[in-house]
């Protein structure tokens, strides 16, 4: 009334954005992983048994996340 719209759910926003997922960045390694993706990642070589050994460690990233 009066010249104002009334509305019985707020709808704040101007415009509709569609965000798509988020990459992920490894902090240790600074690495950035796109969304959907896997990246393997070592430790330093270790004398193990008289060979040299890597650690590896996979994180795959979903939406911001690291697993």
């Amino acid at each position: 009334m009066d010249g104002s719209l009334e509305f019985v759910d707020p709808y704040p926003y101007p415009t509709c954005t569609i965000q798509g997922p988020q990459s992920c960045t490894i902090t240790e390694t600074n690495v950035t992983v796109s969304h959907g993706s896997k990246k393997t990642l070592y430790k330093k070589a270790a004398l193990v048994n008289g060979e040299y050994n890597c650690d590896e460690q996979v994180r795959y990233c979903y939406d911001g996340v690291l697993d």
